[in-house]
């Protein structure tokens, strides 16, 4: 017997509910990688600022000059 409620639902191809199936599941995962990903970076910038509060060293160090070696002369 035929429910009232079926008979007005559109029905989507077996292939394309396999297809939007996978498509929802691959894009919740991508969303929720990057989020994570987000997340503990701001993490990882926040304990990178703490501790350098901590040790006072909030500028870098100016690089030192190389020494140049004296060319070769032959």
């Amino acid at each position: 017997m035929v429910k009232a409620t079926d008979i007005f639902k559109p029905q989507a191809p077996k292939g394309q509910s396999k297809a939007s199936a996978t498509d929802r599941a691959y894009r919740e995962i991508v969303i929720a990688e990057a989020q994570a990903r987000k997340k503990k970076t701001e993490r990882l910038r926040q304990a990178r600022r703490e501790q350098e509060a901590l040790s006072g060293e909030t500028a870098e160090k100016p690089a030192k000059p190389r020494s140049r070696k004296p060319a070769r002369t032959s």
